[in-house]
């Protein structure tokens, strides 16, 4: 993909395809995938990510406003905690980058971050998006956006449920649909202890819309597993991931808004589905 494509980026889905289109005055340029695979991948992600832009709904501001975005890593080459992204992981990971900047670039922009768990395939898979955001930063005559540097986050790590699980006998994609309707079958691993080690990243959304003067909006984007985000998932719905539509994808995204004071409930946007987080805390629960 064009490492110098700017936004805001056109793109249409015929079949396998996916044509992307820059205007630039009054020509174009244009980027055609027909991979079938890849296409449908692309497709998918973009359906879903875009699908939950909504109008702003104009409320007195008190606080921050602030959204983190969880996302899986993309596709790794095994399922080792040293494996590396795939070919098709790499792709993956710049097609995120390009869906949270279509949806940045469509609120204003603002202040964004990216943090992620310490494994290989996390870290390469911010770097990915990093790397493609910032070029396509820089490439833009105004961007409305300023990247600060990354960050790696114990909080986000693996939860250690899979391995156990898959030692048990259970095939690795039921894993974490056994795990949510057996909370206990790993010892010292329910989904509320995940969630719990989760909030130190949920935290950083909060403190931000608590103690900063309304401005510029922050984004924090955290790449993670699927552990992490399906425990906060049953955490705010009570659901399983079957419930809510199968498993997590690659590269697929969650946003949590926070638009004030944290006695507002932070909000999560996922699947055209929102979810309400109550206990998120102050900093004193910490």
């Amino acid at each position: 993909m064009p490492e110098n494509f700017q936004l805001p980026l056109r793109f249409y889905v015929y079949g396998d395809t996916i044509l992307f289109i820059e205007e630039i005055e009054d020509s174009f340029r244009s980027l055609e995938i027909t991979d079938p695979r890849i296409a449908k991948e692309m497709k998918d992600i973009f359906e879903r990510f875009l699908r939950g832009i909504k109008e702003k709904k104009e409320k007195k501001v008190t606080g921050r406003e602030v959204d983190l975005y969880l996302i899986r890593h993309g596709e790794a080459e095994s399922q080792e905690k040293s494996a590396k992204l795939s070919s098709k992981g790499g792709l993956q990971a710049e097609v995120a980058a390009l869906c949270l900047l279509s949806d940045i670039w469509s609120q204003g922009g603002g202040l964004l971050k990216l943090f992620n768990s310490p494994t290989p395939r996390a870290k390469e898979t911010s770097d990915i998006m990093q790397t493609k955001i910032q070029k396509i930063i820089e490439s833009a005559k105004h961007s409305p956006i300023n990247l600060y540097n990354p960050r790696i986050t114990a909080s986000l790590e693996a939860a250690g449920v899979i391995g156990p699980l898959m030692k048990m006998g259970i095939p690795y994609e039921k894993t974490i649909e056994h795990w949510l309707m057996n909370p206990e079958a790993v010892e010292g691993k329910t989904p509320q202890v995940i969630y719990k080690h989760l909030q130190e990243f949920l935290h950083r959304g909060q403190r931000s819309a608590d103690r900063l003067p309304p401005g510029e909006k922050i984004y924090y984007i955290g790449t993670t597993h699927e552990v992490p985000q399906a425990a906060l998932l049953h955490q705010a719905s009570g659901k399983t991931l079957n419930e809510l539509g199968g498993s997590i994808k690659n590269c697929e995204l969650m946003k949590i808004k926070f638009e004030g004071k944290s006695k507002e409930a932070a909000i999560i946007e996922f699947r055209d589905k929102e979810m309400k987080i109550e206990d998120i805390g102050s900093e004193q629960n910490q």
